[in-house]
């Protein structure tokens, strides 16, 4: 099979693009029964650790509180201070990353190589069990803290991010029916 140059280029970029995209993870205390979260507070997190990438960025720091706040309300919670069920506590990590693309055949002089050096910024979000301050829920979004692309990006990650717990809560929900 035979492949065009700009079919062979359309599908480097496509797979770069892949690549880029945002990646989220979570993982949750199987015990602990997330339903019964309503009611959330932040952690006070005015010092941060040198290597956190907020420690640094005031602004994005601001930004995913507020985007966190936002997407948790409108999953239907409510942000009470003094007798939350939960406390939030977050962080950030900024790594540069190289994407190398390729098409044809570069090795022998046909074809083309790309270069793209970009940074990825992780925000890592945790839930707390606010009597017992035990971990009960984590989650990660890739490609949210972009110094260039601040608040899109941490609008969407963040989004995703709460729409993975709620995805969470509800798996939770159908595996304790099945008992």
């Amino acid at each position: 099979m035979k492949m065009s140059f700009s079919c062979v280029l359309l599908l480097s970029l496509c797979l770069a693009g892949a690549v880029l995209a945002a990646e989220v993870k979570s993982d949750y205390d199987r015990a602990f029964d997330l339903s019964k979260l309503q009611s959330f507070r932040f952690v006070e997190q005015s010092r941060r650790n040198p290597k956190d990438a907020l420690a640094a960025d005031e602004i994005a720091d601001k930004r995913i509180r507020a985007a966190l706040k936002k997407n948790l309300i409108a999953l239907g919670m409510r942000h009470e201070q003094a007798a939350a069920d939960f406390e939030i506590a977050y962080f950030a990590s900024l790594r540069n990353q190289t994407q190398v693309t390729t098409s044809g055949r570069p090795r022998w002089g046909m074809g083309a190589v790309w270069v793209d050096q970009y940074v990825q910024g992780t925000a890592v979000v945790e839930f707390r069990d606010a009597k017992s301050g035990e971990l009960i829920w984590r989650g990660f979004t890739t490609a949210t803290v972009d110094p260039d692309k601040s608040e899109a990006k941490i609008n969407k990650g963040v989004k995703n991010l709460v729409e993975r717990f709620a995805k969470d809560r509800e798996k939770q929900r159908k595996a304790g029916n099945k008992s």
